[in-house]
């Protein structure tokens, strides 16, 4: 589970500066991914958490008040609001809300209390630093001067200081014919590396396209914003500057390609 739509991350700021107490867990696998309002809430004061174990979190359950319970398929995200297949149910029963807070709390009871900027986390060793981990797409040429196919490139930056496994995830087109590669296992994207993906045909439009990267588990890590590009030349959309991620059109600007290479 993670949060990715602003609205959600609002409500739950709104109800902790009202005195409400309010606790999340959402994965820490995901803590950081594209357009996850993580970090807000945590620098707002709630008390957000990362599940801190090696499995999926896979709860999409809220409980209010120890009596209504929302749950389904719908994972606090945007692609649920705007895109995805979901189903939200509201349940009004003490009784139901008791045994999920019950779940709840043997999550919890084994997370850990983030820490901010300046202070030690409790047993933590003087100079080690938080990990962060997260990729991005960090830059699109879909219409290159010259011949489209095998020449139209996606390419995969780490910001973040930690190598990243990238084996068996995917990038996929989403306009017209769509295509997918998958990126072969045990294919490490090591901190501040870049990777480019190529195809033998043509795979890109040249309107209305956009790109999604996702995990091996079929969890979205990132996408762009729809693109175009009907000049046919050297240039192409890249995040200006380099890895700058706020899951917004304007973190994207059309200049001069720097393929493998870190964007202006």
């Amino acid at each position: 589970m993670l949060i990715t739509q602003d609205e959600l991350a609002d409500a739950l700021i709104d109800a902790y500066e009202r005195g409400v107490e309010v606790k999340v867990i959402i994965d820490d696998d995901w803590l950081y991914s594209s357009g996850s309002d993580y970090e807000r809430i945590l620098d707002a004061g709630v008390d957000i958490r990362g599940d801190n174990r090696a499995g999926l979190m896979h709860h999409k359950v809220m409980i209010i008040d120890g009596y209504v319970v929302v749950t389904g398929s719908y994972n606090w995200s945007v692609s649920a609001e705007d895109s995805n297949d979901e189903n939200v149910i509201v349940l009004r029963s003490s009784r139901v809300a008791e045994e999920y807070l019950e779940e709840f709390d043997r999550i919890w009871s084994g997370t850990v209390k983030p820490t901010k900027e300046g202070e030690e986390a409790p047993g933590e060793e003087e100079g080690v630093e938080e990990v962060t981990v997260h990729v991005v797409i960090n830059e699109v040429e879909q219409n290159p001067a010259g011949a489209d196919a095998g020449n139209e490139w996606v390419e995969l930056y780490n910001p973040s200081s930690q190598p990243v496994d990238i084996g068996g995830w995917t990038l996929s087109t989403t306009h017209g014919d769509t295509v997918t590669l998958t990126i072969p296992e045990g294919t490490i994207i090591d901190p501040g590396e870049f990777k480019v993906y190529t195809y033998s045909k043509q795979w890109l439009d040249n309107e209305d396209e956009s790109v999604i990267l996702r995990d091996d588990s079929g969890v979205i890590v990132d996408e762009t914003p729809i693109l175009n590009d009907t000049h046919n030349d050297d240039r192409a959309w890249s995040r200006h500057p380099n890895g700058h991620d706020t899951d917004s059109p304007s973190d994207w600007a059309f200049q001069p390609s720097t393929m493998g290479a870190e964007n202006p």
